[in-house]
């Protein structure tokens, strides 16, 4: 008969994984999970940790692996957790920002501003957008027009696939979509999605749909998407 459980032993569980824990008390890993499922107390996850506010500004002063050195835990905790608070990664090189500094962004090109302040056009843009200030139009830089249709061109829109014109002529499809709906031309090619077919979606696997109604693969996840339907696998052969 095993031995009876002691205040201080039910006290730790919770606290670490039932395996670290039955190697602790010296029981068996299935005792320790039955006596903490009886308990209700839940499955120690060590992702999930509650930081102290102290903890928690320590964030932005060490790198991670420094942080969980100090702390204890795991590297993958501490970067979890400085992701989760929308914290950028320590480096000691980074430039360190002052009001000064703020207060000139949004007045000048981030070009000249990473010049003066010796720091890359990146950071500048990050620092920007991370204080929501948007940069006026007449210091942002002027668009690249959009390159010209060619009668050759135009004659290809509706005769084959919106896809390989647009590999053909190194465009978007997008671009290539738009530019043949703003000349009122249709396409042969776009294949409309009957009653039968979409009951197959979410029934079956996005492959086998493809094969069936002759469509890509691609084209079938789409539409179960905009449908909102989950996928199938496809079955396991052993």
């Amino acid at each position: 008969m095993p031995p009876r459980w002691t205040p201080e032993e039910v006290v730790l569980l919770g606290t670490r994984r039932d395996a670290e824990l039955a190697r602790l008390l010296g029981r068996t890993v299935v005792a320790v999970g039955v006596k903490r499922a009886r308990l209700r107390i839940p499955f120690p996850n060590p992702a999930v940790r509650r930081w102290t506010p102290e903890e928690k500004t320590l964030l932005a002063t060490m790198s991670d692996t420094e942080l969980a050195a100090k702390l204890g835990l795991r590297v993958e905790q501490v970067r979890s957790r400085r992701e989760a608070a929308h914290l950028p990664v320590f480096n000691r090189q980074l430039h360190a920002w002052t009001a000064r500094d703020d207060a000139r962004l949004g007045t000048l090109r981030d070009e000249r501003i990473a010049q003066r302040l010796r720091v890359s056009v990146n950071a500048v843009k990050h620092r920007r957008s991370r204080l929501g200030i948007l940069l006026p139009d007449n210091l942002r830089r002027p668009r690249r027009p959009p390159r010209p249709w060619m009668a050759g061109e135009l004659a290809l829109l509706g005769k084959i696939n919106d896809r390989e014109i647009a590999q053909r002529l190194h465009r978007a499809v997008p671009l290539v979509r738009r530019k043949r709906r703003e000349l009122g031309i249709s396409t042969p090619f776009l294949k409309h999605w009957n009653a039968a077919e979409e009951l197959l979606l979410g029934s079956v696997p996005d492959e086998q749909i493809a094969r069936q109604t002759g469509r890509s693969r691609e084209a079938v996840v789409l539409h179960r998407q905009k449908l909102r339907r989950l996928r199938v696998s496809p079955p396991t052969h052993p």
